[in-house]
């Protein structure tokens, strides 16, 4: 599985609804699981290992002292999801200003509005609606990955 870097055209193109969540959709949620714990990353959204489909992954994790990944217990405000096909449902007008980063911009960061509390519906992988109340870096998180899933990249949202 590679990660794609901008200026790869997939990653400014909107991804496809899931119509179906079979056992190939289910693997390529699991592999990206895994990627996702192998990297220093936050989310990753199936655009960003060139696939047109309204898939993200999202979970903290950090280097332990013998330099292996786990989940951070200390930050439970951002859970280990599957989400497909998440929609941002309602979202606060109060905008926090901080430093974002992307997997597909390496070793690049810009300032960046995202709103402090957001709303967000996907299904899981077993099939079923959910519904998630995010603020924080959590909300930062969903925002991000919804947003490539959109083809809107951090270079979009950049404040000048």
């Amino acid at each position: 599985m590679e990660l794609l870097t901008y200026p790869n055209k997939i990653l400014e193109k909107k991804s496809e609804s899931v119509e179906k969540i079979d056992a190939n959709l289910l693997k390529l949620a699991a592999d990206m699981k895994k990627l996702l714990k192998t990297i220093d990353g936050i989310g990753l959204a199936a655009p960003q290992i060139g696939k047109n489909t309204r898939l993200c992954v999202v979970g903290y994790y950090y280097k332990d002292k013998d330099d292996n990944k786990k989940a951070k217990e200390d930050s439970p405000d951002i859970p280990e999801l599957i989400l497909i096909n998440p929609e941002i449902t309602w979202k606060t007008k109060k905008q926090i200003i901080e430093k974002e980063g992307c997997l597909s911009f390496p070793g690049i960061e810009y300032n960046i509005a995202r709103p402090e509390k957001l709303h967000c519906r996907y299904i899981n992988q077993q099939g079923k609606k959910q519904k998630i109340k995010a603020r924080g870096l959590m909300a930062r998180a969903l925002m991000h990955e919804v947003d490539h899933l959109n083809g809107t990249l951090i270079k979009d949202r950049k404040i000048q």
